[in-house]
């Protein structure tokens, strides 16, 4: 799924439970969701909570967003 620039940037506007509920939608809406890889195929792990999370996204977009320092080399 493709979203506008435009609003990528309103749905980072929202609070998290809005953008969750955005999630869902949007994944409902598509059957698809998205997350990010090293390349050797190992998924981004971010600690949270004292918990490993692991986080998916709607959009390729939303995505690669985060693809930057400790995961600058992930796709």
């Amino acid at each position: 799924m493709i979203i506008s620039v435009k609003e990528f940037e309103a749905v980072m506007k929202l609070s998290a439970f809005d953008r969750y509920k955005y999630f869902i939608k949007k994944v409902g809406d598509s059957e698809l969701m998205y997350t990010i890889i090293d390349a050797n195929g190992n998924l981004a792990i971010a600690e949270g909570g004292g918990k490993n999370v692991l986080s998916f996204w709607p959009a390729a977009q939303s995505a690669m967003a985060v693809v930057t320092n400790e995961w600058k080399d992930y796709k």
